[in-house]
């Protein structure tokens, strides 16, 4: 359980880390004209499933560990690395 529950935050950590906020900021910037909201999910260099797969990689799982890990960030982030944090 707590090898799982550190791999869940390590790739919570992973996939925030990842997020592009220079472009994020130019894009807020260009809201303010009157541009369409863009999908912020687009500023994120690595996908929420490639956070897991290394996490689940650094912390000794297999393929199937990542799906594990994917499928508690994916459902219920904030419920996940809350149990997470309790180990």
């Amino acid at each position: 359980m707590k090898r799982l529950a550190e791999a869940i935050k390590l790739a919570a950590k992973i996939r925030e880390e990842c997020f592009d906020h220079t472009t994020c900021d130019a894009v807020n910037k260009a809201l303010k004209r009157g541009l369409p909201t863009p999908d912020y999910n687009t500023f994120y260099t690595k996908s929420l499933w490639q956070a897991c797969d290394e996490a689940a990689e650094k912390m000794g799982f297999d393929t199937r560990g990542t799906q594990s890990i994917y499928l508690l960030l994916s459902q219920s982030w904030n419920d996940a690395l809350e149990w997470a944090d309790q180990f």
